[in-house]
């Protein structure tokens, strides 16, 4: 068994940051896909498309939640690793096996 004594600050902020990015990159796809069809579902019949509207929306709102995901993921993991970083101290660290 190994242990894990300390976690690089700035490696683990940004492997968080860009897994948070890539998470939020899927999420604004399929919502902005999702949100185009309901949108043009709820406009049958008036003689208008919501589609666009709602693309354009989900197109922006997805550029800016993979941006705030990997400024909020980034911050999130450097704290995460600098609490690790001052527990390990006190209870040991993560044991794993290695083969």
């Amino acid at each position: 068994m190994k242990q894990i004594k300390k976690i690089d600050v700035i490696s683990m902020a940004l492997v968080q940051a860009f897994m948070t990015a890539a998470i939020m990159l899927i999420m604004g796809i399929l919502g902005t896909i999702f949100g185009s069809l309901l949108g043009n579902i709820a406009s049958v019949g008036t003689g208008y498309s919501a589609a666009g509207a709602v693309a354009s929306g989900g197109i922006l709102w997805t550029i800016m939640s993979v941006i705030g995901g990997f400024i909020g993921g980034f911050i999130m993991g450097a704290i995460i690793a600098l609490i690790y970083n001052l527990v390990v101290k006190m209870v040991g660290g993560l044991k794993i096996t290695l083969e």
